[in-house]
Protein backbone atom coordinates (compact mmCIF):
# COMPACT_ATOMS: atom_id res chain seq x y z
CA UNK A 1 0.00 0.00 0.00
CA UNK A 2 2.82 2.34 0.62
CA UNK A 3 4.43 1.77 -2.64
CA UNK A 4 1.26 3.30 -4.78
CA UNK A 5 1.37 6.31 -2.30
CA UNK A 6 4.89 6.81 -2.85
CA UNK A 7 4.64 6.57 -6.48
CA UNK A 8 1.66 9.33 -6.49
CA UNK A 9 3.54 11.43 -4.57
CA UNK A 10 6.39 11.36 -6.78
CA UNK A 11 4.49 11.82 -9.80
CA UNK A 12 3.02 15.01 -8.09
CA UNK A 13 6.04 15.91 -7.28
CA UNK A 14 7.41 15.96 -10.60
CA UNK A 15 4.19 17.82 -12.32
CA UNK A 16 5.05 20.78 -10.15
CA UNK A 17 8.24 20.91 -10.56
CA UNK A 18 7.77 21.07 -14.20
CA UNK A 19 5.14 23.70 -13.91
CA UNK A 20 7.50 26.01 -11.61
CA UNK A 21 10.40 25.12 -14.20
CA UNK A 22 7.78 26.38 -17.14
CA UNK A 23 7.06 29.26 -15.40
CA UNK A 24 10.68 30.74 -15.19
CA UNK A 25 11.41 29.76 -18.30
CA UNK A 26 8.33 31.87 -19.66
CA UNK A 27 9.50 34.95 -17.99
CA UNK A 28 10.91 36.24 -21.15
CA UNK A 29 7.54 35.90 -22.86
CA UNK A 30 5.47 37.03 -20.86
CA UNK A 31 7.43 39.99 -20.14
CA UNK A 32 7.49 40.68 -23.88
CA UNK A 33 4.37 40.21 -24.32
CA UNK A 34 3.06 42.84 -21.55
CA UNK A 35 5.77 45.01 -23.73
CA UNK A 36 4.97 44.91 -27.11
CA UNK A 37 1.52 43.12 -27.37
CA UNK A 38 -0.83 46.08 -28.35
CA UNK A 39 -3.27 46.27 -25.24
CA UNK A 40 -3.57 49.81 -24.34
CA UNK A 41 -5.90 51.87 -26.28
CA UNK A 42 -6.00 55.71 -26.57
CA UNK A 43 -8.59 57.16 -28.08
CA UNK A 44 -8.48 60.53 -29.36
CA UNK A 45 -9.35 64.10 -27.18
CA UNK A 46 -12.43 66.22 -28.09
CA UNK A 47 -10.09 67.34 -31.27
CA UNK A 48 -10.15 64.63 -32.96
CA UNK A 49 -6.31 64.15 -32.24
CA UNK A 50 -4.77 61.09 -30.44
CA UNK A 51 -1.47 61.63 -28.55
CA UNK A 52 1.41 58.73 -27.61
CA UNK A 53 4.58 60.28 -26.58
CA UNK A 54 5.76 62.09 -28.93
CA UNK A 55 3.59 61.68 -31.72
CA UNK A 56 0.17 62.46 -32.36
CA UNK A 57 -2.83 60.64 -35.06
CA UNK A 58 -5.88 61.87 -36.52
CA UNK A 59 -8.20 60.11 -38.56
CA UNK A 60 -8.72 62.00 -41.46
CA UNK A 61 -11.19 59.47 -43.27
CA UNK A 62 -12.10 55.91 -43.67
CA UNK A 63 -14.14 55.88 -46.90
CA UNK A 64 -15.28 53.63 -49.63
CA UNK A 65 -13.61 53.50 -53.39
CA UNK A 66 -15.32 52.28 -55.98
CA UNK A 67 -12.62 52.50 -58.17
CA UNK A 68 -8.56 53.02 -57.34
CA UNK A 69 -6.27 54.40 -59.40
CA UNK A 70 -2.38 53.92 -58.84
CA UNK A 71 0.27 56.03 -58.90
CA UNK A 72 0.15 55.48 -62.68
CA UNK A 73 -2.78 56.07 -63.60
CA UNK A 74 -4.42 52.71 -63.98
CA UNK A 75 -7.41 51.66 -62.66
CA UNK A 76 -8.24 48.79 -60.36
CA UNK A 77 -12.08 48.02 -59.12
CA UNK A 78 -12.24 45.46 -56.01
CA UNK A 79 -13.46 42.35 -57.29
CA UNK A 80 -16.67 40.57 -56.69
CA UNK A 81 -17.82 40.16 -53.47
CA UNK A 82 -15.42 42.85 -52.32
CA UNK A 83 -15.05 46.42 -51.85
CA UNK A 84 -11.88 48.95 -51.58
CA UNK A 85 -11.64 51.44 -48.18
CA UNK A 86 -9.25 54.53 -48.52
CA UNK A 87 -7.92 55.43 -45.00
CA UNK A 88 -6.59 58.49 -44.55
CA UNK A 89 -4.57 59.78 -41.43
CA UNK A 90 -2.67 62.77 -40.07
CA UNK A 91 0.33 62.43 -38.34
CA UNK A 92 2.14 65.05 -36.14
CA UNK A 93 5.11 64.22 -34.15
CA UNK A 94 8.44 65.73 -32.68
CA UNK A 95 10.03 62.48 -32.76
CA UNK A 96 13.22 62.67 -34.78
CA UNK A 97 13.73 59.02 -35.50
CA UNK A 98 11.59 57.03 -38.11
CA UNK A 99 8.82 55.52 -36.59
CA UNK A 100 6.50 52.39 -38.12
CA UNK A 101 2.91 52.03 -37.47
CA UNK A 102 0.61 49.40 -38.87
CA UNK A 103 -3.17 50.30 -39.67
CA UNK A 104 -5.62 47.78 -39.36
CA UNK A 105 -9.29 48.00 -39.97
CA UNK A 106 -11.82 46.15 -37.59
CA UNK A 107 -15.37 44.95 -38.28
CA UNK A 108 -18.52 45.07 -36.46
CA UNK A 109 -18.13 41.14 -36.08
CA UNK A 110 -14.60 41.74 -34.73
CA UNK A 111 -12.78 40.97 -37.42
CA UNK A 112 -9.53 42.23 -38.47
CA UNK A 113 -8.49 43.70 -41.63
CA UNK A 114 -4.66 44.66 -42.65
CA UNK A 115 -3.74 46.71 -45.50
CA UNK A 116 -3.68 45.06 -49.07
CA UNK A 117 -0.59 44.45 -50.55
CA UNK A 118 -0.33 46.30 -53.64
CA UNK A 119 2.23 44.00 -55.74
CA UNK A 120 -0.59 40.89 -55.32
CA UNK A 121 -3.26 42.55 -56.51
CA UNK A 122 -1.31 44.97 -59.39
CA UNK A 123 -1.65 48.31 -57.55
CA UNK A 124 1.15 49.81 -57.89
CA UNK A 125 2.09 52.05 -55.05
CA UNK A 126 0.14 50.74 -52.71
CA UNK A 127 2.23 47.98 -50.48
CA UNK A 128 1.77 50.27 -47.57
CA UNK A 129 1.33 47.52 -44.48
CA UNK A 130 3.42 49.70 -42.33
CA UNK A 131 3.08 53.32 -42.78
CA UNK A 132 6.00 55.68 -41.85
CA UNK A 133 4.78 57.57 -39.06
CA UNK A 134 7.46 59.17 -37.55
CA UNK A 135 9.74 62.02 -39.83
CA UNK A 136 8.26 62.08 -42.79
CA UNK A 137 7.67 64.82 -45.85
CA UNK A 138 4.08 64.78 -45.94
CA UNK A 139 1.96 64.16 -42.48
CA UNK A 140 -1.12 62.85 -44.39
CA UNK A 141 -0.57 59.40 -45.34
CA UNK A 142 -3.01 57.08 -46.89
CA UNK A 143 -3.51 53.02 -47.42
CA UNK A 144 -6.09 51.02 -48.84
CA UNK A 145 -7.97 48.12 -47.62
CA UNK A 146 -10.07 45.26 -49.29
CA UNK A 147 -12.90 43.97 -47.26
CA UNK A 148 -15.47 41.80 -47.70
CA UNK A 149 -18.77 43.45 -49.06
CA UNK A 150 -20.78 42.42 -45.54
CA UNK A 151 -17.90 43.87 -43.42
CA UNK A 152 -19.18 47.10 -41.36
CA UNK A 153 -16.07 48.68 -40.41
CA UNK A 154 -16.25 49.68 -36.57
CA UNK A 155 -12.76 51.08 -35.86
CA UNK A 156 -9.41 52.06 -37.22
CA UNK A 157 -6.79 50.82 -35.06
CA UNK A 158 -2.88 52.01 -35.36
CA UNK A 159 -0.60 49.51 -33.69
CA UNK A 160 3.55 49.29 -32.93
CA UNK A 161 3.97 46.75 -35.55
CA UNK A 162 7.62 45.91 -33.88
CA UNK A 163 6.25 46.76 -30.11
CA UNK A 164 9.70 48.79 -29.90
CA UNK A 165 8.01 52.44 -29.89
CA UNK A 166 4.89 53.43 -28.66
CA UNK A 167 3.33 49.48 -27.42
CA UNK A 168 1.47 48.66 -25.53
CA UNK A 169 -0.51 51.58 -26.28
CA UNK A 170 -1.83 51.74 -29.52
CA UNK A 171 -4.16 54.18 -31.59
CA UNK A 172 -8.07 53.68 -31.72
CA UNK A 173 -10.67 55.27 -33.62
CA UNK A 174 -14.02 53.84 -33.22
CA UNK A 175 -16.20 55.01 -36.19
CA UNK A 176 -19.78 54.90 -34.56
CA UNK A 177 -19.15 58.12 -33.15
CA UNK A 178 -18.60 59.81 -36.91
Amino acid sequence: MRRPLSVALTGLGLVAALAATTWIAAEDAREGYFATEPRVAVAPGADGWATIGESSVRLASLSREHVVTDEYGAVWVAPDGYAAWRLVIDVETSAGDAVSCAPRVVDAAGRVFTPVDGDAVDLTGWNAAELDCGVQDDPRLETLFVLPDDAEPARVEIVDPLGWTFSPEFYRFELTDR
